[in-house]
């Protein structure tokens, strides 16, 4: 009975050896995973930073897209306390006066571009 109970304790023990051994090997992989992991996540960090400098932006929309620096930048002074869908509004309401393809053409231009301030400023807190 003895020898049985000491069969059964080392048994126990060269089991509970090789369950520690395990998970050493366990860990020492989960650390190399997660150094490489690491690593992988500061190389992609490094191509965010470079894809998204401006300098490249500006190359590949001047390659790519033939996009150009304006040459002159023009400013709208808006009168004070109106926003611009009241002025659009109020412009749109005097050319409706005087019809014709000039003021078709420049309703067209006014929702385009209100448009695109609009998709600019709804798609900001997205960026």
């Amino acid at each position: 009975m003895c020898l049985v109970v000491l069969a059964c304790a080392g048994v126990l023990r060269v089991s509970l050896a090789v369950q520690a051994a395990e998970a050493a090997i366990d860990a020492s992989a989960l650390r190399a995973e997660l150094k490489d992991e690491r690593q992988h996540g500061r190389v992609l960090e490094a191509d965010k930073g470079a894809l998204a400098a401006p300098s490249r932006i500006e190359a590949i929309a001047s390659e790519t897209l033939n996009m150009r620096r304006p040459a002159e930048v023009t400013y709208i002074q808006l009168p004070e306390g109106l926003t611009a869908f009241e002025t659009a509004d109020a412009g749109r309401a005097t050319r409706a006066r005087g019809s014709g393809f000039l003021s078709t053409l420049m309703d067209l231009a006014a929702g385009e571009a209100q448009v695109l301030l609009v998709g600019d400023v709804g798609l900001g807190p997205l960026r």
